[in-house]
């Protein structure tokens, strides 16, 4: 099974594509057949809501769906605490399959688990409500149906709004750091790594740590040496942070953007970045923007996660020919 990533552009020109087009028929009918799974993203879905217009909204989601088989990738917030939940449970001996946890199927999988409420219960949650309700809720939530739902104004705008405090709060804490490290340093490698250590020294190990202890078990990270990773870089740390994939990638490339000089940093950087970094180390392929492929390229990310970086659903067609 090879998995799949398009970004928005290539999703656009594989749907305005003629239907007898070799391309669009090739793509399309890999993913039928299950040779292929192109997995969605929130961000897709929160662009498409951005299109005036409702049939045209509605028409590219049901695409997306269909060609998609409603298979997706969980968001990048929660994604965060999957790749923490799983260094924590092997840790303690467990089995934890963090791909199959990152990968998914329905809107309920992408957007976290949304709930629907009913005169304020919870439908899944109430007594209120019998199993054959909450089975078909379910259901819903994995039919072209609740993907349609995602292009009514009213719910993606709830969706949105409540994805957005999420992600304004991780934006924040790292466009911080990032304000105080402009003027600190020349050697741009130096610098990814003080801030991936940072990041990771405050907001991830003391989470893992705290797992590991409320479950009874103990663990340190005195071992690794973080003054040789910061000063001039060690392996071993480098791969300690390569456990949590998505967040090792977030922090990679935001800090390629900061610090690419030919190009000013846009506002909507930081959600392409969001999306990358959970596809580029949960898929095979990743169909995005030249710009990032160079970025992703330039810091070894499609070696490092063994995932082949396109440009076009051209390229796509070719690799998968």
């Amino acid at each position: 099974m090879t998995f799949v990533y398009l970004d928005q552009a290539p999703w656009i020109n594989l749907r305005e594509r003629d239907e007898d087009d070799e391309t669009r028929q090739l793509i399309e009918q890999q993913a039928q057949s299950g040779d292929i799974t192109i997995q969605l993203l929130q961000t897709l879905f929160a662009e498409t809501g951005k299109h005036r217009n409702k049939s045209v909204r509605e028409h590219h989601i049901e695409y997306l769906f269909d060609v998609s088989r409603g298979h997706v990738l969980r968001n990048f917030q929660d994604v965060k605490h999957i790749e923490k939940r799983n260094y924590a449970q092997r840790f303690l001996g467990y089995e934890f399959n963090l791909a199959e946890e990152v990968r998914g199927k329905g809107a309920a999988d992408m957007y976290g688990n949304p709930k629907l409420e009913i005169d304020g219960e919870d439908v899944l949650k109430s007594d209120s409500f019998d199993k054959e309700t909450k089975r078909e809720f379910r259901e819903l939530l994995q039919s072209r149906k609740g993907f349609s739902l995602l292009a009514d104004e009213s719910f993606s705008e709830m969706v949105k709004e409540h994805h957005q405090r999420r992600e304004e709060e991780l934006v924040e804490i790292i466009e911080d750091t990032r304000g105080q490290m402009d003027d600190r340093f020349e050697d741009n490698s130096r610098r990814r790594r003080v801030e991936t250590h940072s990041y990771f020294a405050n907001y991830v190990l003391p989470d893992v740590i705290s797992s590991v202890v409320n479950s009874g078990g103990w663990i340190s990270f005195q071992k690794f040496d973080f003054e040789k990773y910061v000063q001039q870089g060690d392996e071993e740390v480098e791969q300690l942070f390569r456990c949590f994939p998505a967040t090792y990638c977030y922090l990679t490339l935001s800090t390629r953007r900061d610090t690419e000089k030919s190009r000013e940093a846009k506002p909507n950087d930081i959600y392409d970045i969001f999306s990358l970094a959970v596809a580029i180390p949960y898929s095979d392929i990743v169909v995005t923007e030249g710009l990032w492929v160079t970025q992703a390229k330039r810091a070894g990310l499609g070696e490092i996660f063994d995932t082949e970086l396109l440009t076009s659903i051209d390229e796509l067609a070719d690799v998968l020919s």
